[in-house]
């Protein structure tokens, strides 16, 4: 058995070709379980049922003159053309007579059921490709011939998790204060968000002590923090647009006392900021 986790098709024998609602008996199911990002790829995952070595639906591998080996796969398939798109698993086999679905599996050495992955590349239309088996065969020179078998699975009958990644100088820092210019000193950052398959994401800024844009800086209360992002209160939500997968906000601290003095020393404190691709 070969194992090609990653591989692009692109010679002349394009076997596999994908037929869209095949009209053939099924002889196994085939469903997509999962989705998963990687970085400019979708790991989709597959599981295989319903099939078995007492199978006796004629097979794929039929003895046939000048067919010296028959190769076995799992693709995703763009529809309504013969390119194999990316494979996931291939099989070998010797061709039988007669050849059925199960000494097809007997020969494949599988156990069903069978769960394997397939990758696809994230810049395509997901709506575009399916999963399915097919067959080519090997005369031992020249192209293969092209048969393609069952129904074909939308790979978007699985949802593509949204992945979003902020990036920036997350310190506001306000420098060197002093009574004279505390009450309303101002610091500000510029931070990044970069996301896959989102027109949007709602960005919420809160204390760690509670729900609220008010950041406690001074244990007697006599400083605090105000946090806004894009000149708004965060805590229940800012929507900030995403552009060809990129977007970008401003966070922003302003200080402000109770009225009372505020002890010297250093400051330091955190917050939070959660970026929600709803």
């Amino acid at each position: 058995m070969s194992n090609l986790a990653l591989r692009k098709v692109a010679k002349l024998v394009a076997f596999l070709a994908m037929m869209w609602g095949a009209n053939q008996a099924q002889a196994y199911n085939i469903q997509v379980t999962g989705a998963q990002r990687e970085g400019d790829w979708i790991r989709y995952s597959y599981t295989v049922t319903d099939w078995s070595t007492q199978d006796t639906t004629p097979g794929l591998c039929d003895k046939n003159p000048g067919v010296k080996k028959c190769t076995i796969a799992f693709s995703a398939y763009k529809r309504g053309t013969t390119d194999v798109g990316y494979m996931a698993q291939y099989w070998d086999i010797n061709p039988r007579r007669p050849s059925t679905f199960g000494n097809m599996l007997q020969d494949m050495r599988i156990t069903i059921p069978f769960s394997d992955t397939v990758l696809v590349r994230a810049k395509h239309d997901q709506s575009e490709y399916c999963m399915s088996l097919g067959v080519g065969y090997d005369p031992g020179s020249g192209p293969y011939t092209v048969s393609q078998w069952g129904v074909c699975v939308p790979l978007v009958s699985v949802p593509i998790p949204v992945q979003c990644v902020v990036s920036g100088d997350t310190v506001l820092n306000h420098g060197l204060i002093n009574e004279n210019n505390i009450e309303g000193n101002r610091a500000l950052q510029i931070l990044s968000v970069s996301c896959s398959g989102k027109s949007s994401v709602v960005v919420r800024t809160r204390s760690y002590q509670s729900n609220s844009n008010r950041i406690p800086l001074r244990d007697d209360g006599s400083l605090y923090s105000t946090i806004r992002v894009n000149a708004l209160d965060a805590t229940e939500g800012v929507t900030v647009g995403i552009s060809d997968g990129i977007g970008s906000f401003l966070v922003e601290s302003t200080l402000s006392t109770n009225g009372e003095t505020v002890d010297p020393g250093p400051i330091a404190t955190a917050f939070v900021v959660v970026v929600d691709a709803p």
